[in-house]
């Protein structure tokens, strides 16, 4: 759903010339702000490396946790920065819930465009109202829907590292 108030936009451009300041700047912005969006994005920061950025998100004070399971590969970059995903630039990554088939949810989740595919070629982050969409169908019936049919069964096809190297995807073994 289309919002002028989703994401949340801070500027902490002004007076934030160090990591620090830059970190300060957004965190207070952050903590009374960000709740009722569910989602920011904080531009004008002075990062430029993996590194800068493990920086900033300690210099908030969030708590760092990995990000793990899911149905993707992952490098380490820095402190407490991964790759979103090592898939190839040419496949979507839909939009989801990270880490919604834990039993803990991470309180936030912060993202950071490094560096990327050659334009026009993918690597693109999508921030997705997830309660808007989930209220939107919930105006349609869809979720009374599906539970009135019994729930939502997935299935997931894993393939055994005989025939695709696990250093591709994941695999039964």
């Amino acid at each position: 759903p289309h919002s002028a108030d989703f994401p949340l936009v801070v500027n902490v451009a002004e007076g934030a010339a160090d990591i620090s300041a830059a970190a300060a700047a957004a965190r207070a912005v952050l903590r009374d702000r960000l709740a009722a969006p569910g989602a920011g994005l904080v531009r004008g920061r002075p990062l430029k490396t993996a590194d800068d950025f493990s920086a900033f998100t300690i210099a908030l004070g969030w708590e760092a946790r990995k990000l793990t399971g899911g149905g993707t590969q992952r490098s380490d970059v820095a402190a407490n920065v991964r790759t979103a995903s090592d898939e190839p630039p040419e496949q979507t990554i839909e939009p989801h819930l990270d880490m919604a088939h834990s039993a803990v949810h991470p309180k936030r989740i912060a993202f950071f465009a490094l560096a990327g595919p050659p334009a026009g070629v993918g690597g693109e982050t999508a921030l997705t109202d997830m309660r808007g969409v989930y209220a939107e169908l919930e105006a349609r019936g869809i979720p009374q829907e599906f539970e009135a049919r019994g729930g939502v069964r997935y299935r997931k096809r894993l393939w055994s590292a005989a025939r695709v190297p696990s250093s591709q995807t994941y695999t039964w073994q």
